[in-house]
C-alpha cells in the first residue's frame, strides 16, 4: 500500500491547529497565573533583576499576562506556598541491599533486566 505525501494544504492545516493549540495553552496559563494572584494576593513578587517587588494582586489589573511573566508569577507563587506549608514531603533514599548469598562478588543484589528477584539469592526487589 502506498502511502500519501503531504501536500502544502495538509501542511498549513497542521500548522494552523498547532498554533491554535499555542493559544490555547498561552491563555491557560494566563488564567492560571491570575487565578493564583487573586487566591494568594499578599505574596511579594520580584520578576526580573530591574524590577520592584509587588504584591501578586498588582497582577491581577492586567488584561493579559505574558507567559514568560505568568509562568513566572505561578512559580513564585507555588515556592512561597511550599515554603510556608509546615509538613514536608519526606524524601525516600534507595539504598542497595546486601545479598544473602555467598554467590554476589560485591555483597549486594542485583537483578537481570525486567526480573524483580535477585539472580544469586531470589530475594524479590520490592520486599524491603
Amino acid at each position: 500500500m502506498a502511502t500519501k505525501r503531504k501536500t502544502a494544504k495538509d501542511y498549513r492545516k497542521e500548522l494552523d491547529d498547532i498554533k491554535q493549540q499555542k493559544i490555547a495553552l498561552e491563555n491557560r496559563i494566563s488564567t492560571r497565573a491570575k487565578e493564583l494572584c487573586k487566591k494568594y494576593p499578599e505574596i511579594w513578587v520580584t520578576l526580573g533583576s530591574n524590577c520592584n517587588a509587588n504584591k501578586t494582586a498588582d497582577f491581577i489589573k492586567v488584561e493579559k499576562l505574558h507567559v514568560v511573566t505568568a509562568l513566572s508569577l505561578i512559580e513564585v507563587i507555588e515556592k512561597e506556598l511550599a515554603n510556608q506549608h509546615p509538613h514536608k514531603q519526606a524524601e525516600i533514599e534507595f539504598i542497595d541491599r546486601d545479598c544473602i548469598s555467598k554467590n554476589s562478588p560485591d555483597g549486594k543484589c542485583h537483578y537481570k533486566d525486567d526480573s524483580k528477584y535477585c539472580y544469586h539469592c531470589g530475594l524479590n526487589q520490592n520486599y524491603f
